[in-house]
Order: structure tokens, then sequence, then C-alpha cells
């Protein structure tokens, strides 16, 4: 379906996501099985005009990421616009045989929103085409925090814990540490199974949240409407359950926190030059729970340009005790300078870079290094906040 306004997009959804709906002949009530409805959690890199209307830039850039020529060739485009401002439908046919509709909202200029009935493969693809390095779109990365309080605004039926260090090469050899561990919790207990297995020192270093379950309705007085979630670190939500309003409730607010977040750091943490020399701003610090061993091994993870770190940049120092170096983020875009030694990592966010950068780098410590990471400033008070 085209998108003529988000009210009609909003009920074909609805219809779809509970197999309830009418086909288009009149006084035929019709239906079928019931539709997840995926949504991924988008950033945009702000225009280089601050005058530019946002709306304008963000439909410029939507026309330019549809004309990839692998995307183009695989899974040929076009871009509708709707009666509402910042609405557009991406009309498909992936591998040239599947019809396939992405529904793109950017009311919020800098930060998308976009739906999709689509199968996981098939838009998880697409998403790919669309953020991949050196595009003006980049995916949102939920820190284990921001999952957490995702958990506390409904109930838990899951979570998938995953935390994986063997990039940093060892391999087993550390028989005081873990390299790799995986774990499903699925119920209404596995909650309180994750909080029983972080009392643990030994376990809780590897206890990286990566997926949670939830089931949510955002008006207690009206249990019926409510949405199962499965809200992964990468911000992909995906909603089966009544409601489909309660599934855009949920992503409105997690979109809020990490937006909240986001302008916090931008607005207390980059560091820029003032008229007389002097520099204003403030580093962030991450404090790890335990040595990272050598410094100059990270530091090669990072400039590796491979995932999990996907940075790209040159270290002017580099020593088992002591690293730095300047990067450039190569999924938002933005710059960011580096002290590393095996105790923490300091970090400097320039002006005009996105705090995007230092929230996706804390994502991938938690996952990939050390799970109790604390990303703190000067004060030693936690920068990342939860509360609205």
């Amino acid at each position: 379906m085209i998108a003529q306004d988000r009210g009609r997009l909003t009920a074909f959804l609805q219809g779809r996501l509970t197999g309830e709906y009418a086909t288009e002949a009149a006084g035929k009530p019709s239906g079928g099985d019931a539709i997840p409805v995926k949504t991924y959690l988008l950033e945009s890199h702000p225009p280089a005009d601050p005058d530019a209307d946002g709306h304008v830039s963000c439909e410029q850039t939507l026309h330019e990421l549809l004309s990839e020529p692998l995307l183009r060739s695989r899974c040929p485009s076009r871009a509708h616009p709707s009666a509402d401002g910042g609405l557009f439908t991406i009309e498909g046919s992936y591998r040239r045989r599947s019809p396939v509709h992405l529904y793109v909202d950017f009311l919020d200029p800098r930060f998308w929103l976009i739906h999709t009935l689509a199968r996981s493969e098939t838009a998880d693809w697409i998403i790919g085409r669309l953020t991949r390095v050196g595009t003006g779109l980049a995916r949102i990365a939920l820190p284990g925090q921001l999952l957490e309080t995702a958990a506390s605004l409904g109930s838990v039926r899951g979570l998938i814990t995953v935390h994986d260090r063997r990039m940093f090469g060892h391999d087993g050899r550390d028989p005081g540490g873990t390299d790799f561990m995986s774990m499903q919790l699925w119920g209404r207990r596995s909650r309180q199974v994750m909080s029983l297995l972080q009392t643990d020192d030994s376990l809780n270093e590897c206890l990286s949240l990566s997926r949670i379950h939830i089931q949510y309705w955002p008006d207690d007085e009206n249990r019926e409407a409510y949405c199962l979630e499965d809200i992964h670190c990468d911000g992909r939500l995906e909603a089966r359950g009544t409601s489909i309003a309660a599934h855009l409730h949920l992503v409105d607010t997690l979109r809020d926190r990490v937006r909240q977040n986001v302008e916090r750091i931008e607005s207390h943490y980059r560091v820029s030059s003032e008229e007389q020399g002097t520099l204003s701003g403030r580093s962030a610090t991450f404090r790890l729970s335990r040595p990272v061993g050598d410094a100059a091994v990270l530091c090669d993870a990072i400039l590796s340009t491979a995932p999990p770190f996907r940075y790209w940049g040159v270290a002017m120092t580099s020593s088992a005790e002591y690293s730095r170096m300047r990067v450039l983020d190569l999924s938002v875009g933005g710059l960011l300078d580096f002290e590393i030694t095996s105790d923490f990592i300091r970090v400097f966010l320039p002006a005009g870079s996105s705090a995007s950068t230092v929230v996706r780098l804390y994502a991938t410590l938690q996952r990939h290094l050390d799970s109790r990471v604390r990303l703190i400033g000067k004060d030693m008070q936690d920068v990342f906040e939860l509360q609205a």
C-alpha cells in the first residue's frame, strides 16, 4: 500500500498486525494471517546548511539513497510522497520478484523511523544498503542501559545476551576470562534469573544484553490493547499483538530517550575552540571494570575499519600502556579523539560531530570488551542518563 497520510498508514498497519482488515470491495470483510510490524530507528546526518528546510533535505537524502547501484539492481524502488509532510513510501521489488513497501517517517528530520511488513531478511538487507558506509543515514545503537529502560516499561517475556571478545585474540587462552558467551532466557521470570546471574562477578562481566522481548501496553486501564515487542540492540523493533498504537508509542518513547542522551552529550561534552584560542567542553571517560591488557591491541581493533567498531583513522601514539588516535566513524560520519590506557578509554567529541558515535561506541564496548564498562564525566557521574 502507498501511504496517503499517517492516519491511513496506522489503520493499515493495525489491520495487518492483527490479521483483521477489509478488502477494497465494500461490504466484503476479509482478513488473513497476522504480520509482524518492524520499525527501524535511524539517524540522518544534519544538513550542512543550518537554514535549510529539514524535510527538503531528508527528501533529497532519500532519493539519493535509492539511486545506489546495488540497491537499484537488486531492489529497484521509487519514493512516493504523502499528504503529510515527512512521510514517504518506498515501493520496491526485491530481487525483481517480491513487492516490498517501506514507510519512511522523518517528521523528526534527524531521527527517522522506517516501518515495514517485509520479511526480516528482505528488510534487513534494504536497511543495510540505505545505511551503508558513506550515506547520510545510520542505524541507532541501543546500549544495555537503554534496553534495561525499555524492559522496565513493560513486562519482560524473554531476553538474549551476547558477549564476544574473540576479536581481541584471546581464543580461550585466558583461563580467568570468558571470550564468548551467548544465552537465551524465555518466560516471565527471565529478568529475575538475569538479576541473579549478575550477582556473580565472574558471569556479570560477560552478560551483555542484546535483545529483549516485552509485553507493553501504554494504558494500564486497557490491557487488551498491547504489543509483544522484540527490541534489538541495533535499533530494530518487531511487534506482534493487538495494538499498533502501543507499538508506535513504545517506538516514540525509545526515540525520545535516544534523542535526549545524544543532545545532552553534545551540549556538555563537545570540545570546541573559542576565539581567544581556549578550549570549551569536556571529555568523557569509559571506565573499565578490568584492565584491557594491551592498549595497542584495542587500538588496532578500533582502527581495523571492520565491524563492530567501523572506524578509520591514524594512531598518533601506540604502545601497550598508552595509545592516542583520531578516528572517523564510518557509520555516523563524525570525528572522535581517543586516549586508551589499560584502565580507561577517554574520548573527545569535536564540534560538529554527532554524539551518536559515542553512544554506538558505548554499546560496542559493552558487547565486545567489558559488559560493566561505565561512561562517566569528570565528576565521576554517569554521562548516559535514562530518565526523561
